[in-house]
């Protein structure tokens, strides 16, 4: 800390704190080394990770990545780079050494209140000791038991207590409306889809609530508040996945205008009904789905092509989630997608599908495609 840190005058700098020069004198480093590394390759990495939304913060500085409000999407997903990384280069997962029981099993140094040089003899002591009882310890089938983690049957009300949390967790630092940064690419398309948007979710929130208050003597109905809570938590992810995807088809697409995409209307009243079903998987497992979809007259075959969409676009989601989502599609594809009044059969009529005879006659190819707008359906002659 700066020397008049504690005085009452003391004043921040504009700008962030740099001290390489205090830890290159600590540890006998030179500075301009340090200085070099740091301007040609920290910066440029780190403004690499930015670039592609690993890290969230200030990307103007370089900063805000370790606020509350940042810091858990962050590590989530330098979490999941680096493991891509150790399993892509076979290389040594060096979060061992620092994990649970670290200091027992392989012997890393423990912070201590000691003296540095009874530190140092301590630490030494410790990991001679660790090193010598694995050598000299039996290795047994039982010897590894407390490397297992014991299984504990969790009781509905915990599942949904640990859901709600992971999903306030996601959500924290996110508003009910869009963000700065979405604000801004909506307004840069020729057709501003704000209004539109906006006046869209305003509507879907009134049809939720009227839909529940209709259906309150039903078991699984909930109260009119409980339910525009949910919509407003649903309404928060829904602005946060949006932003994800129009950043996404922003690097594809580069300068291109996004008002055709921004523009379908089925698009967004899936998305939102799929950040409403988990919200409620969230709060109410195993969620309210097919009721959703039906509650906003929505074909589950355009509700099904939005799923792989949002759990691309959200890195942030948990296991529970997007196992609830997997089991939602099988579900559309085993049943939902192929009721009478599904958009499917207008899109396989006018794709010519081959008749049943033309696929037996046709004992030259085994595998036959036909396209159907977005959709490839492969059939497979036996």
């Amino acid at each position: 800390l700066p020397e008049d840190f504690s005085s009452r005058d003391y004043r921040p700098p504009p700008g962030p704190l740099c001290f390489m020069e205090q830890l290159c004198e600590l540890h006998d480093g030179l500075v301009l080394e340090a200085k070099g590394v740091k301007e040609h390759f920290w910066k440029p990495f780190i403004k690499k990770l930015f670039h592609k939304r690993i890290l969230r913060g200030k990307e103007d500085s370089l900063s805000g990545f370790l606020d509350p409000m940042n810091f858990g999407d962050s590590f989530l997903s330098l979490s999941r780079l680096y493991e891509e990384q150790v399993l892509a280069s076979g290389g040594l997962d060096e979060r061992i050494f620092t994990g649970e029981g670290a200091s027992e099993d392989i012997g890393t140094p423990e912070p201590s209140l000691c003296e540095e040089v009874e530190n140092q003899d301590s630490t030494l002591y410790r990991l001679h000791t660790s090193l010598a009882a694995s050598v000299l310890k039996v290795s047994t089938p039982l010897t590894g038991r407390k490397y297992v983690q014991e299984v504990h049957l969790a009781s509905p009300l915990s599942t949904a207590m640990k859901s709600v949390g992971r999903l306030h967790t996601l959500l924290s630092g996110t508003r009910n409306g869009p963000s700065s940064r979405l604000t801004q690419i909506l307004r840069g398309c020729s057709r501003d889809p704000s209004d539109v948007i906006s006046q869209r979710l305003k509507d879907m929130l009134d049809i939720f609530t009227q839909h529940h208050e209709d259906s309150s003597d039903d078991s699984k109905g909930m109260e009119k508040d409980m339910a525009v809570k949910f919509f407003h938590l649903s309404e928060a992810l829904y602005y946060r996945i949006l932003e994800s995807i129009v950043e996404r088809e922003k690097m594809i697409l580069g300068d291109a205008d996004l008002s055709c995409i921004l523009e379908q209307d089925m698009f967004h009243r899936s998305l939102l009904a799929c950040c409403l079903e988990i919200v409620t998987f969230s709060y109410r497992p195993p969620g309210d789905f097919p009721r959703v979809i039906h509650t906003f007259q929505l074909p589950a075959y355009h509700f099904y092509k939005v799923i792989e969409v949002l759990v691309r676009s959200e890195q942030g989601l948990f296991r529970e989630v997007v196992k609830h989502l997997n089991q939602v599609e099988e579900q559309v594809l085993e049943s939902l997608a192929w009721t009478s009044n599904s958009p499917l059969w207008h899109s396989l009529q006018s794709a010519q599908v081959p008749t049943c005879q033309e696929v037996h006659e046709n004992t030259n190819s085994t595998w036959f495609y036909f396209t159907c707008r977005d959709d490839v359906i492969i059939l497979l002659n036996r």
